[in-house]
Protein backbone atom coordinates (compact mmCIF):
# COMPACT_ATOMS: atom_id res chain seq x y z
CA UNK A 1 0.00 0.00 0.00
CA UNK A 2 1.46 3.55 -0.81
CA UNK A 3 0.20 7.38 -0.09
CA UNK A 4 -1.24 7.33 -3.29
CA UNK A 5 -4.22 4.75 -2.29
CA UNK A 6 -5.57 7.30 -0.04
CA UNK A 7 -5.32 10.97 -1.63
CA UNK A 8 -8.97 10.45 -2.75
CA UNK A 9 -9.79 10.64 0.98
CA UNK A 10 -7.78 14.09 2.33
CA UNK A 11 -10.87 16.00 1.06
CA UNK A 12 -13.85 16.72 3.17
CA UNK A 13 -14.70 16.89 6.89
CA UNK A 14 -12.32 15.46 9.48
CA UNK A 15 -15.14 12.59 10.81
CA UNK A 16 -15.65 11.56 7.49
CA UNK A 17 -12.18 11.22 6.37
CA UNK A 18 -11.07 9.11 9.01
CA UNK A 19 -13.72 6.92 8.48
CA UNK A 20 -13.26 6.67 4.30
CA UNK A 21 -8.95 5.94 5.22
CA UNK A 22 -10.24 3.04 7.31
CA UNK A 23 -12.42 1.79 5.20
CA UNK A 24 -9.53 2.29 2.10
CA UNK A 25 -6.72 1.26 4.12
CA UNK A 26 -8.77 -2.19 5.32
CA UNK A 27 -9.95 -2.29 1.63
CA UNK A 28 -6.80 -2.27 -0.56
CA UNK A 29 -4.98 -4.08 2.20
CA UNK A 30 -7.76 -7.28 1.79
CA UNK A 31 -7.26 -6.86 -2.04
CA UNK A 32 -3.76 -7.89 -1.96
CA UNK A 33 -3.38 -11.32 -3.15
CA UNK A 34 -0.24 -12.25 -1.12
CA UNK A 35 0.24 -9.34 1.69
CA UNK A 36 3.66 -9.19 2.92
CA UNK A 37 4.99 -8.96 6.51
CA UNK A 38 5.37 -5.11 5.97
CA UNK A 39 1.95 -4.18 4.52
CA UNK A 40 0.30 -6.18 7.11
CA UNK A 41 2.07 -3.64 9.31
CA UNK A 42 1.94 -0.90 7.97
CA UNK A 43 -1.75 -1.42 8.02
CA UNK A 44 -1.88 -2.13 11.80
CA UNK A 45 0.06 1.38 12.10
CA UNK A 46 -2.43 2.94 10.26
CA UNK A 47 -5.97 1.77 11.65
CA UNK A 48 -5.29 0.78 15.26
CA UNK A 49 -5.36 4.37 16.30
CA UNK A 50 -8.17 4.94 14.75
CA UNK A 51 -10.66 2.16 16.15
CA UNK A 52 -11.85 4.66 18.89
CA UNK A 53 -12.63 7.04 16.56
CA UNK A 54 -15.03 4.92 13.99
CA UNK A 55 -18.05 3.85 13.65
CA UNK A 56 -19.66 0.47 14.23
CA UNK A 57 -20.59 -0.11 10.78
CA UNK A 58 -16.78 0.41 9.80
CA UNK A 59 -15.44 -2.27 12.22
CA UNK A 60 -17.86 -5.04 11.20
CA UNK A 61 -16.71 -4.21 7.60
CA UNK A 62 -12.96 -5.02 8.78
CA UNK A 63 -13.96 -7.88 10.59
CA UNK A 64 -15.24 -9.15 7.68
CA UNK A 65 -12.95 -8.33 5.31
CA UNK A 66 -9.71 -9.63 7.45
CA UNK A 67 -11.98 -12.92 8.67
CA UNK A 68 -10.68 -15.08 6.38
CA UNK A 69 -7.04 -14.02 5.55
CA UNK A 70 -4.17 -15.46 7.29
CA UNK A 71 -1.75 -12.71 6.99
CA UNK A 72 -3.90 -10.03 8.41
CA UNK A 73 -2.18 -8.56 11.19
CA UNK A 74 -2.53 -10.44 14.23
CA UNK A 75 -2.90 -7.38 16.37
CA UNK A 76 -5.66 -5.48 14.80
CA UNK A 77 -7.48 -9.13 14.48
CA UNK A 78 -7.30 -9.78 18.00
CA UNK A 79 -8.46 -6.49 19.01
CA UNK A 80 -11.10 -6.53 16.80
CA UNK A 81 -12.08 -9.89 18.39
CA UNK A 82 -12.31 -8.12 21.33
CA UNK A 83 -14.94 -6.36 20.34
CA UNK A 84 -18.77 -7.32 20.80
CA UNK A 85 -20.07 -10.13 19.27
CA UNK A 86 -21.61 -7.57 16.67
CA UNK A 87 -18.70 -6.99 15.76
CA UNK A 88 -15.75 -9.48 16.01
CA UNK A 89 -18.26 -12.43 14.64
CA UNK A 90 -16.66 -13.52 11.57
CA UNK A 91 -13.37 -12.94 13.23
CA UNK A 92 -14.31 -15.12 16.32
CA UNK A 93 -15.58 -18.24 13.51
CA UNK A 94 -13.11 -18.06 10.78
CA UNK A 95 -9.91 -16.21 11.40
CA UNK A 96 -6.73 -18.37 11.07
CA UNK A 97 -5.12 -15.78 12.89
CA UNK A 98 -6.52 -16.40 16.36
CA UNK A 99 -5.05 -19.17 18.23
CA UNK A 100 -6.36 -21.37 21.16
CA UNK A 101 -4.40 -18.84 24.12
CA UNK A 102 -7.03 -16.25 22.08
CA UNK A 103 -9.93 -17.97 22.40
CA UNK A 104 -9.45 -18.77 25.93
CA UNK A 105 -8.72 -14.83 27.01
CA UNK A 106 -11.72 -13.74 24.56
CA UNK A 107 -14.09 -16.42 26.70
CA UNK A 108 -12.28 -15.46 29.74
CA UNK A 109 -13.11 -12.12 29.51
CA UNK A 110 -16.10 -11.82 27.17
CA UNK A 111 -17.78 -14.73 28.12
CA UNK A 112 -21.05 -16.74 27.05
CA UNK A 113 -21.75 -14.32 23.59
CA UNK A 114 -18.32 -14.69 22.57
CA UNK A 115 -18.19 -18.40 23.47
CA UNK A 116 -20.91 -19.32 21.67
CA UNK A 117 -19.17 -17.83 18.29
CA UNK A 118 -16.19 -19.20 19.10
CA UNK A 119 -18.01 -22.55 19.19
CA UNK A 120 -19.24 -22.42 15.30
CA UNK A 121 -15.47 -22.75 14.33
CA UNK A 122 -15.44 -26.32 12.52
CA UNK A 123 -11.75 -27.09 14.39
CA UNK A 124 -12.46 -25.87 17.67
CA UNK A 125 -9.79 -27.36 20.47
CA UNK A 126 -11.81 -29.78 22.20
CA UNK A 127 -10.45 -28.96 25.41
CA UNK A 128 -11.70 -25.01 24.71
CA UNK A 129 -15.38 -26.91 23.73
CA UNK A 130 -15.81 -28.07 26.72
CA UNK A 131 -14.94 -24.84 28.55
CA UNK A 132 -17.64 -23.49 26.47
CA UNK A 133 -20.14 -26.26 27.30
CA UNK A 134 -19.09 -25.64 30.95
CA UNK A 135 -19.64 -21.99 30.65
CA UNK A 136 -23.06 -22.74 29.44
CA UNK A 137 -23.65 -24.80 32.28
CA UNK A 138 -22.90 -22.27 34.09
CA UNK A 139 -25.37 -19.81 32.63
CA UNK A 140 -28.43 -22.22 33.31
CA UNK A 141 -27.96 -22.34 37.17
CA UNK A 142 -26.98 -18.44 36.73
CA UNK A 143 -28.27 -17.25 40.34
CA UNK A 144 -27.15 -20.29 42.05
CA UNK A 145 -23.41 -19.74 40.73
CA UNK A 146 -24.10 -16.30 41.79
CA UNK A 147 -24.84 -16.99 45.39
CA UNK A 148 -21.66 -19.28 45.89
CA UNK A 149 -18.80 -16.86 44.56
CA UNK A 150 -16.77 -15.97 47.32
CA UNK A 151 -16.68 -12.57 48.82
CA UNK A 152 -13.76 -10.38 47.49
CA UNK A 153 -11.92 -11.13 51.14
CA UNK A 154 -11.79 -14.67 50.91
CA UNK A 155 -8.52 -16.84 51.08
CA UNK A 156 -7.41 -17.68 47.73
CA UNK A 157 -8.53 -20.66 46.04
CA UNK A 158 -5.83 -23.19 44.93
CA UNK A 159 -4.82 -22.62 41.05
CA UNK A 160 -6.39 -24.69 38.79
CA UNK A 161 -4.16 -27.22 37.64
CA UNK A 162 -5.20 -27.38 33.75
CA UNK A 163 -6.50 -24.34 31.91
CA UNK A 164 -9.85 -25.43 31.04
CA UNK A 165 -10.62 -25.42 34.88
CA UNK A 166 -8.64 -22.13 35.25
CA UNK A 167 -11.06 -20.70 32.72
CA UNK A 168 -13.83 -22.29 34.15
CA UNK A 169 -12.93 -20.66 38.12
CA UNK A 170 -12.64 -17.21 35.92
CA UNK A 171 -15.68 -17.70 34.20
CA UNK A 172 -17.82 -18.35 37.53
CA UNK A 173 -17.17 -14.83 38.74
CA UNK A 174 -18.52 -13.35 35.73
CA UNK A 175 -21.92 -15.11 35.69
CA UNK A 176 -23.90 -13.09 38.22
CA UNK A 177 -26.99 -12.14 36.84
CA UNK A 178 -27.32 -8.60 34.92
CA UNK A 179 -29.86 -6.02 36.88
CA UNK A 180 -32.70 -4.86 34.48
CA UNK A 181 -31.06 -1.31 34.35
CA UNK A 182 -27.87 -3.28 32.52
CA UNK A 183 -29.91 -4.96 29.89
CA UNK A 184 -29.73 -4.01 26.13
CA UNK A 185 -32.58 -1.57 25.88
CA UNK A 186 -34.82 -4.04 23.01
CA UNK A 187 -34.84 -3.30 19.42
CA UNK A 188 -37.71 -1.60 17.42
CA UNK A 189 -38.77 -3.35 14.00
CA UNK A 190 -36.27 -2.88 11.01
CA UNK A 191 -36.56 0.87 9.66
CA UNK A 192 -36.94 0.00 6.26
CA UNK A 193 -34.57 1.47 3.92
CA UNK A 194 -35.53 2.56 0.37
CA UNK A 195 -33.77 0.27 -2.38
CA UNK A 196 -31.96 3.33 -3.48
CA UNK A 197 -29.97 3.66 -0.11
CA UNK A 198 -29.42 -0.32 0.74
CA UNK A 199 -28.84 -1.62 -3.15
CA UNK A 200 -25.33 -0.28 -3.99
CA UNK A 201 -23.84 -1.33 -0.70
CA UNK A 202 -25.59 -4.67 -1.31
CA UNK A 203 -24.35 -5.10 -4.86
CA UNK A 204 -20.74 -3.75 -3.96
CA UNK A 205 -20.47 -6.42 -1.54
CA UNK A 206 -21.99 -8.97 -3.56
CA UNK A 207 -19.97 -8.15 -6.19
CA UNK A 208 -16.73 -8.92 -4.44
CA UNK A 209 -17.03 -12.90 -4.35
CA UNK A 210 -16.39 -12.83 -0.38
CA UNK A 211 -19.74 -13.79 0.81
CA UNK A 212 -18.71 -12.94 4.55
CA UNK A 213 -18.90 -9.20 2.92
CA UNK A 214 -22.12 -9.52 1.85
CA UNK A 215 -23.16 -11.30 5.02
CA UNK A 216 -22.22 -8.44 6.87
CA UNK A 217 -24.13 -5.89 4.97
CA UNK A 218 -27.00 -8.14 5.10
CA UNK A 219 -26.33 -8.01 8.82
CA UNK A 220 -25.97 -4.41 8.93
CA UNK A 221 -29.15 -3.69 6.43
CA UNK A 222 -31.83 -5.12 8.72
CA UNK A 223 -29.80 -5.11 12.26
CA UNK A 224 -29.35 -8.43 12.52
CA UNK A 225 -26.61 -10.15 14.27
CA UNK A 226 -23.96 -11.59 12.08
CA UNK A 227 -24.97 -15.66 12.89
CA UNK A 228 -28.30 -14.48 11.63
CA UNK A 229 -27.41 -12.20 8.86
CA UNK A 230 -25.44 -16.14 7.99
CA UNK A 231 -28.35 -18.08 8.08
CA UNK A 232 -30.65 -15.61 6.01
CA UNK A 233 -28.11 -15.95 3.12
CA UNK A 234 -26.81 -19.50 3.36
CA UNK A 235 -30.10 -20.62 3.58
CA UNK A 236 -30.76 -24.00 1.32
CA UNK A 237 -33.97 -23.01 -0.92
CA UNK A 238 -32.43 -18.86 -0.96
CA UNK A 239 -35.90 -18.19 0.64
CA UNK A 240 -34.85 -15.88 3.35
CA UNK A 241 -32.42 -13.75 1.79
CA UNK A 242 -35.53 -13.26 -1.48
CA UNK A 243 -37.78 -12.42 1.09
CA UNK A 244 -34.85 -10.01 2.54
CA UNK A 245 -34.58 -8.19 -0.83
CA UNK A 246 -38.18 -8.05 -1.22
CA UNK A 247 -38.32 -6.37 2.55
CA UNK A 248 -36.54 -3.62 0.55
CA UNK A 249 -38.49 -3.48 -2.04
CA UNK A 250 -35.88 -4.20 -4.36
CA UNK A 251 -36.96 -4.30 -8.25
CA UNK A 252 -37.21 -7.72 -9.85
CA UNK A 253 -33.98 -6.65 -11.74
CA UNK A 254 -32.15 -5.85 -8.82
CA UNK A 255 -33.28 -8.86 -6.80
CA UNK A 256 -32.01 -10.70 -9.63
CA UNK A 257 -28.76 -9.31 -10.29
CA UNK A 258 -27.79 -9.83 -5.91
CA UNK A 259 -29.20 -13.18 -5.94
CA UNK A 260 -26.97 -14.19 -9.29
CA UNK A 261 -23.98 -12.95 -7.77
CA UNK A 262 -24.12 -15.07 -4.68
CA UNK A 263 -25.31 -18.19 -6.19
CA UNK A 264 -23.80 -18.01 -9.69
CA UNK A 265 -24.74 -21.72 -10.60
CA UNK A 266 -28.36 -21.17 -9.66
CA UNK A 267 -29.84 -19.56 -13.33
CA UNK A 268 -28.63 -22.10 -16.74
CA UNK A 269 -31.48 -21.47 -18.65
CA UNK A 270 -33.77 -18.66 -19.33
CA UNK A 271 -36.87 -20.48 -17.99
CA UNK A 272 -35.06 -20.46 -14.57
CA UNK A 273 -34.34 -16.89 -14.61
CA UNK A 274 -38.07 -16.63 -15.72
CA UNK A 275 -39.41 -18.24 -12.98
CA UNK A 276 -37.60 -16.31 -10.22
CA UNK A 277 -38.46 -13.46 -11.62
CA UNK A 278 -42.26 -14.30 -11.77
CA UNK A 279 -42.06 -15.49 -8.10
CA UNK A 280 -40.33 -12.69 -7.12
CA UNK A 281 -43.30 -10.20 -8.23
CA UNK A 282 -45.79 -12.38 -6.59
CA UNK A 283 -44.13 -11.98 -2.77
CA UNK A 284 -46.36 -9.86 -0.83
CA UNK A 285 -43.80 -7.13 0.51
CA UNK A 286 -45.73 -6.77 3.94
CA UNK A 287 -45.08 -10.62 4.76
CA UNK A 288 -41.80 -10.65 3.51
CA UNK A 289 -40.93 -7.86 6.01
CA UNK A 290 -42.58 -9.71 8.65
CA UNK A 291 -40.81 -12.81 8.39
CA UNK A 292 -37.27 -10.53 8.45
CA UNK A 293 -38.53 -8.87 11.51
CA UNK A 294 -39.54 -11.68 13.33
CA UNK A 295 -35.30 -12.65 12.75
CA UNK A 296 -34.30 -9.81 14.93
CA UNK A 297 -37.28 -9.87 17.65
CA UNK A 298 -36.04 -13.28 18.47
CA UNK A 299 -33.06 -11.81 20.33
CA UNK A 300 -35.05 -8.50 21.32
CA UNK A 301 -37.48 -11.56 23.29
CA UNK A 302 -34.32 -12.68 24.88
CA UNK A 303 -33.28 -8.83 26.16
CA UNK A 304 -36.96 -8.68 27.53
CA UNK A 305 -36.25 -11.75 29.80
CA UNK A 306 -34.98 -11.68 33.24
CA UNK A 307 -31.28 -12.64 33.42
CA UNK A 308 -31.76 -16.13 34.92
CA UNK A 309 -34.00 -17.32 31.74
CA UNK A 310 -31.86 -15.48 28.94
CA UNK A 311 -28.64 -17.50 30.47
CA UNK A 312 -31.17 -20.52 29.92
CA UNK A 313 -32.30 -19.37 26.18
CA UNK A 314 -28.27 -18.97 25.94
CA UNK A 315 -27.20 -22.76 27.41
CA UNK A 316 -30.55 -24.15 24.81
CA UNK A 317 -29.10 -22.54 22.01
CA UNK A 318 -25.20 -23.60 22.60
CA UNK A 319 -26.62 -26.97 22.68
CA UNK A 320 -28.51 -26.68 19.72
CA UNK A 321 -25.40 -25.74 17.73
CA UNK A 322 -22.99 -28.48 18.97
CA UNK A 323 -25.37 -31.11 19.55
Amino acid sequence: MSASDFLDISAGAPGFRTEQLFRGAVSAFSSLTRPSRSEANQLEDLVMPLLPRVSQAALRFASAALSDMREAPAGLVRRLADFPVAVSAPLLMRSPVLTDIDFITLIGRRGLPHALVIARRPDLNAEIMDVIRALARIGQSAAQIAESVEPADAEPVTPARTPAEAVRNELRGMMRPASPEALPAPRDEPDWQNAAVAYPNLLSTAATSRRVLFQTAIADTFGLDFATACKVVDAVDGRLLVSAFRALDLTPEQAFTLFALIYPGGFNSTEIIAGFLDRYRDIDIEAARERIASLGQRNTLLQRRDPRQAANDAAAAHKSLTA
